[in-house]
């Protein structure tokens, strides 16, 4: 478990990435991304230390970060009875996911926030980054 600005419970950031893959013969549409290529989403949760927790994979390209959260089993835990998570522990993710009781994310850029709503956008998206530097550090290793 770790901080973040402070607030206790804090147990891992979740986003996703984009794995490339050829054209699929059957639905090639659906796997074609905002970047004009091909690939499947890699989905996941990394703590304080970049060790990858839950990692959901092979949802088309195209597909948007939340849709592919309700699709995976973490969301399923999170919105199971007992949930996954015990009262009091969240993760951490960026705009795209929805909010939960036990996912955090930055308040929406309006152009309307007050300034200790910017302020904690700036360090949640830094503190939040942790996801993002897993993922570099992952593709490192594939790509060497």
């Amino acid at each position: 478990m770790f901080l973040i600005l402070g607030i206790p419970g804090v147990v891992g950031s979740i986003d996703r990435c984009h794995v490339n893959t050829k054209q699929p013969i059957n639905n090639a549409i659906d796997f074609y991304n905002r970047k004009q290529q091909h690939s499947i989403v890699l989905q996941a949760v990394c703590d304080d230390k970049r060790i990858f927790t839950d990692v959901f994979i092979g949802m088309p390209g195209r597909v948007h970060d939340a849709r592919v959260l309700r699709n995976s089993p973490l969301y399923e835990g999170l919105m199971a009875n007992p949930p996954l998570l015990p009262p009091g522990q969240h993760l951490v993710g960026d705009a795209a996911y929805p909010l939960l009781i036990d996912l955090i994310k930055p308040f929406r850029d309006n152009g309307h926030l007050n300034e200790a709503q910017s302020r904690f956008n700036r360090i949640f998206s830094s503190e939040r980054s942790v996801i993002e530097r897993a993922f570099a550090l992952l593709k490192a290793m594939v790509e060497s």
